[in-house]
């Protein structure tokens, strides 16, 4: 009953966000999934930093934040025991959604969140492309992996 409640919760916050969105088609990536950025009129289902304000990520935004996950992913793998470094060919397969917000201190992130999308649980991932993807329990955990990368001074980690 629980986790019924906390399901539905869920899907009427998200029902409720705004859609704003831009597709990532032009970019240039190393992965198979498919790229979605959000523009900053998207409301936010996550709390950003007190002062923070959204902004429409551009394709250099995505690239250097591509760049810092790749860079520096087997460092932040080796901090978190839960995750492999011999995962990479996993995470190419991975969807992309970003997201980008500026602090109150003027610093550019990128909210890079990886979704595995399959044939065989897509219906769990249903309205991700509108809308930015937040699920809990097992089944997200396996399947979703969401990091924020500091483009202003070339720093990534986990959200």
């Amino acid at each position: 009953m629980k986790n019924v409640a906390v399901t539905l919760f869920l899907v009427v916050l998200l029902a409720s966000c705004s859609s704003q969105r831009t597709r990532a088609s032009s970019i240039e990536c190393s992965w198979k999934g498919e790229p979605v950025i959000f523009s900053k009129e998207y409301t936010s289902p996550i709390q950003l930093p007190p002062g923070s304000e959204l902004f429409t990520v551009q394709t250099a935004d995505v690239e250097e934040a591509e760049l810092l996950l790749r860079e520096k992913r087997e460092l932040i793998n080796s901090e978190n025991n839960h995750l492999s470094n011999n995962e990479e060919d996993k995470y190419k397969c991975y969807s992309r959604q970003y997201l980008g917000y500026v602090s109150i201190t003027g610093e550019k992130f990128v909210i890079i969140n990886l979704l595995n999308i399959t044939a065989d649980n897509k219906q769990r991932f249903e309205g991700w492309q509108k809308r930015f993807f937040v699920g809990f329990g097992d089944f997200y955990e396996r399947n979703t992996i969401r990091y924020v990368a500091n483009i202003s001074d070339g720093v990534i980690s986990f959200l």
